[in-house]
């Protein structure tokens, strides 16, 4: 049984939490660097690798925008292993990826932690830069998908995204659970030995998994799951008759 981590924060503070999860692991030598979307001023969000623990406050890994597949970046940094430690977070999508191309020998994990991210979708990068001129921040994104709003003026998540099946990401050393949890808070999931050694190393005391979560999961994914079903029906209908 995996044990999590409760990382409660105010209104509008969900990135400053979460850099202080990532600066602790530099500043406390569980990693060298971090891996992670971040928000750039002149270029908005994108995969960026943090080295220095003061530069974590730019971090936003829930930004619901996808510039590059992090499979590409992780299996560049990874394809000789360099015995310096490096996590990585990344989506569901991304994840499974970056294992394929383990399998191809075109990636490496020996000096990585793996940290996935609940994905509750992403939008396209024209929309999802509409959509912070409007005000709009991952923080925001996650709580009207907690009341089963994905779009924001007219403006929608993209399709492959309300047809996967996958927003909880396998394969993982730690995991970065928003589902199922209160508006105020994010749990970190300590999923395999490496995993359980930086909550020791950093000193984060484990707690219970979020009281939702199952259910929240379950129902997320069966919705999909049901989305996906019947996008495959239609497409079929519409074909029947070449």
């Amino acid at each position: 049984m995996t044990e999590f981590t409760k990382l409660s924060f105010k209104k509008g503070e969900m990135n400053t939490t979460l850099a202080g999860l990532f600066k602790d692991m530099i500043e406390k030598g569980t990693v060298e660097a971090v891996l992670t979307p971040a928000a750039h001023p002149s270029r908005g969000v994108m995969q960026t690798l943090i080295t220095d623990p003061k530069k974590t406050g730019i971090v936003d890994p829930f930004a619901p925008v996808v510039p590059v597949n992090s499979a590409k970046i992780a299996a560049s940094l990874t394809a000789r292993p360099s015995g310096r430690p490096v996590a990585m977070v990344m989506r569901s999508c991304e994840v499974r990826a970056l294992i394929e191309l383990v399998k191809l020998k075109q990636a490496n994990l020996d000096d990585v932690i793996l940290i996935g991210l609940d994905c509750l979708g992403r939008y396209e990068n024209e929309d999802f830069l509409k959509l912070q001129e409007q005000g709009g921040t991952a923080e925001s994104f996650l709580e009207n998908v907690r009341s089963c709003e994905t779009a924001s003026n007219g403006i929608d998540i993209t399709e492959a995204c309300k047809i996967c099946e996958h927003p909880v990401a396998d394969n993982v050393d730690m995991r970065l659970c928003a589902v199922g949890a209160d508006p105020d808070a994010v749990y970190v999931e300590w999923v395999t030995e490496k995993g359980q050694a930086v909550r020791e190393k950093i000193g984060h005391p484990a707690s219970g998994a979020p009281g939702k979560r199952t259910e929240a999961v379950d129902k997320l994914t069966q919705a999909r799951t049901d989305a996906r079903d019947q996008r495959f029906s239609d497409f079929r209908e519409s074909t029947n008759s070449f």
